[in-house]
């Protein structure tokens, strides 16, 4: 329960972070925010669609805790990186990063809800 308390609050936490490094570090326009905020969503979402099913089927191989653990470190990685974009480009590739981690993780998530129920 504690991993997927951690790993909601870390797929929900790039979205506060992304404006500020849009703003601060970027200097893009506020006008121009929402498009870049919707292409790096746009390219979360399809690594996520292409990645999720392969993870799903690596997590039921060699189990969820080590996908969540790779899952985890994608998002620390893309964390880590996300603020030193001095372009678009390389944060579309940080944030290519951190999707990779979000499509690792709700396999493990969806097992620990699973298991929280069928105690209850």
């Amino acid at each position: 329960m504690y991993a997927s308390f951690i790993c909601v609050g870390m797929l929900a936490g790039m979205n506060f972070l992304q404006s500020y490094v849009l703003t601060e570090h970027l200097q893009i326009p506020a006008n121009q925010q929402g498009a870049v905020t919707g292409n790096l969503a746009f390219w979360t979402e399809i690594v996520t669609i292409f990645l999720i099913v392969p993870f799903g089927i690596l997590s039921d191989r060699i189990g969820r805790r080590p996908v969540m653990v790779a899952g985890v470190l994608f998002l620390a990685l893309g964390y880590a990186l996300f603020p030193f974009a001095t372009s678009i480009g390389e944060l579309t590739l940080y944030r290519i990063v951190f999707a990779i981690g979000a499509a690792a993780l709700p396999e493990g998530i969806a097992v620990e809800i699973e298991m929280l129920v069928a105690i209850e």
